[in-house]
């Protein structure tokens, strides 16, 4: 009796850990990495890694988005700045959510810009890298009082995803900034970030738990085994 019961014991403790939740505060380490692509007006942005711009033509000015990747290591409950300088308008951006290049071709007539724009930020997925899942957010662009603006709304922006790993978790991202950049002389304005903010949860594999089950049941198996072969022997010894 006394084989079966150390086993028992085991995984009674074993259940008890996994029942005691978690500190709301606890921290994981959590690798990111992704892209963004952009476009203007009524549109589904590209779906592309590689170096990607999207152009919006006025009559005397033009307002260019370069694409972005990132990568980084964040914590599970702390949301992580992305928001590096932009790099240049031939360049692909990195560490930020892609970057806007205002071009003048007339110093003395100001454009109206009163246009949308649609940012996708694409996540490959923290657990194995394979995956990749989407979020989209739109931004209204503005250009008053030579200064050009982006506005992007306040509000986290939530997504969850499912990878055929077992991998389950949201991703929660904000713009707390407005994009501004102030119109310089005929030629090209210095890029201007899209800065955010963004931490990803990552919830465990469910075969973790599948396989922690199998085991505590195999213990409980052989406990019984174990019994009814010293059984076995006594009847036999009689």
């Amino acid at each position: 009796m006394r084989s079966l019961l150390v086993p028992l014991r085991l995984a009674s403790i074993a259940l008890a850990i996994l029942a005691v939740p978690q500190p709301a505060n606890a921290q994981l380490l959590v690798p990111y990495a992704g892209y963004t692509n952009g476009c203007f007006g009524a549109c589904s942005p590209a779906n592309t890694s590689a170096f990607q711009t999207a152009v919006l033509t006025k009559a005397n000015s033009s307002l260019t988005f370069v694409n972005s990747t990132f990568s980084g290591t964040a914590t599970n409950t702390v949301y992580e700045r992305i928001g590096d300088p932009a790099n240049g308008i031939a360049i692909q951006d990195v560490q930020n959510f892609g970057a806007f290049y205002l071009t003048r071709t007339t110093n003395a007539i100001q454009d109206v810009y009163n246009d949308v724009f649609t940012l996708a930020v694409r996540w490959t997925d923290p657990g194995t890298g394979l995956g990749v899942f989407v979020g989209a957010i739109s931004g209204l662009i503005q250009f008053t009082n030579d200064k050009l603006s982006v506005s992007f709304p306040t509000n986290t922006q939530t997504f969850s995803f499912t990878h055929p790993s077992g991998n389950q978790g949201t991703v929660n991202y904000v713009f707390k900034d407005h994009v501004v950049s102030t119109a310089g002389a005929i030629g090209n304005s210095p890029g201007v970030q899209i800065v955010g903010e963004a931490v990803v949860h990552v919830s465990p594999e469910p075969a973790t738990m599948t396989l922690l089950g199998s085991g505590l049941l195999g213990l409980v198996g052989v406990a019984r085994r174990r019994r009814r072969q010293r059984e076995d022997e006594s009847l036999l010894a009689v």
